[in-house]
């Protein structure tokens, strides 16, 4: 039993609760709230069901009655911070610092995020088990049979390894169920990295080319403004992106037809000087 193998403190509270009734049958929440220091006889059962929030002293009761790390601690305060949280952009933070904390694979490896960046297939592949869900095939000759980007099988064998290694994907039942809605880039990955995936997308950008009008856009504006401005111009850009997401969720939304098909579309967005 670890807790890094858990996306959800209240998953990691029921195994442990039923790993300790698998040993002694007559375990009961009741008991199970007294031995981990909490004088309500159903509290951790509320919690579990939802019915309460865990605070950061609970986490530390907890801890302390499971004889957890620092480090482990450290995960569970993250996992009920989560739990809690309404802002998006802390949420992706959060993610990224519960896989810095656990950052090892079952062979007690350090996973290397970076392939996240630099396989474009690893994206590709979340949006195709968003698409197809219980039809997704973890196969690459099948990945490949339902993407316009031009890779090798080799290429999405890589992809599928490190997500279902790294647990950004993990198999629930007969899907696979996405542990990350969204994942941008931050200080944390190395710049030759991000360098790599944009210059992937370029790439992409230019294949499209070939794809009828109907079937794609491209815009384009040169403005001059006062380099001072050159930041906050970055943050309305980013914003944007925002927006633009949150849109097309919407229009997902009111698209209750079950016959709609989906298609994963690519929005790039570049900003950069032409002068000096």
């Amino acid at each position: 039993m670890s807790i890094f193998n858990h996306k959800d403190y209240k998953d990691f509270l029921n195994e442990v609760y039923f790993l300790k009734k698998k040993k002694r049958p007559s375990y009961s929440f009741r008991q199970f709230s007294n031995d981990m220091g909490f004088k309500g006889a159903a509290y951790i059962k509320l919690l579990i069901e939802e019915k309460h929030s865990l605070s950061d002293k609970g986490v530390e009761k907890i801890s302390k009655a499971l004889n957890l790390n620092e480090n482990e601690t450290k995960y569970f305060l993250l996992l009920a911070e989560k739990s809690k949280c309404k802002s998006f952009e802390r949420r992706q933070e959060i993610c990224l610092e519960l896989d810095q904390i656990a950052g090892t694979n079952s062979r007690g490896k350090k996973i290397d995020h970076s392939i996240f960046f630099t396989n474009r297939m690893c994206g590709i592949i979340i949006f195709l088990i968003d698409i197809y869900q219980e039809k997704f095939v973890p196969e690459p000759l099948w990945v490949s049979q339902k993407t316009l980007i031009k890779c090798d099988l080799g290429q999405i064998r890589e992809a599928l390894n490190f997500l279902i290694q790294s647990k950004y994907i993990i198999k629930v039942q007969n899907t696979y169920e996405i542990m990350y809605e969204n994942f941008y880039s931050s200080d944390e990955i190395e710049n030759k990295y991000l360098k790599h995936a944009h210059t992937l997308f370029l790439n992409e950008a230019i294949s499209s080319l070939s794809l009828p009008v109907s079937n794609r856009e491209f815009a384009n504006v040169t403005l001059i403004t006062g380099k001072k401005n050159f930041n906050e111009i970055k943050s309305y850009v980013k914003k944007f992106r925002d927006e633009f997401k949150q849109k097309v969720n919407l229009l997902n939304e009111k698209d209750t037809s079950k016959d709609s098909k989906k298609i994963c579309i690519s929005l790039n967005l570049q900003m950069y000087p032409l002068t000096k």
